[in-house]
């Protein structure tokens, strides 16, 4: 029996982590005051290492990155759509979801880097 990480029903995992992508970037709006692309590099790289961490922590596989990362396309785009109301949401999401992308393929990398370095010694195939 191959075991989840969060439970033992893979459309739950997925799930979890859609909303956790979901609730970093409104987390992030409502921490910023403001559009985290609209200027400066502080907030973008703040929402880059931000999803880096949260990957870091979260995403146990690459698949789990993906839906990680979808999750923040979601919450970018509803929130560019209702919240927002901005003409400008498919280069926004273009530009976003490449900058959340890099941010979640770092967080993921260094994981498995630890995970290769801690269970390399034990002879795990790499």
């Amino acid at each position: 029996m191959k075991l989840m990480a969060i439970s033992g029903i893979r459309h739950l995992s997925r799930a979890w982590r859609i909303l956790t992508g979901a609730a970093f970037i409104v987390g992030l709006q409502l921490y910023l005051g403001r559009w985290w692309l609209d200027d400066g590099n502080e907030p973008v790289l703040t929402g880059f290492f931000g999803l880096a961490v949260l990957a870091l922590l979260t995403a146990n596989s690459i698949g789990h990155a993906f839906w990680l990362w979808s999750g923040t396309l979601f919450a970018m785009g509803i929130m560019l759509l209702v919240v927002l109301k901005s003409n400008i949401w498919p280069i926004v999401l273009v530009f976003g979801g490449a900058i959340m992308g890099a941010g979640v393929l770092l967080g993921w990398a260094v994981r498995e880097l630890i995970t290769w370095a801690v269970q390399g010694k034990k002879g795990r195939a790499v």
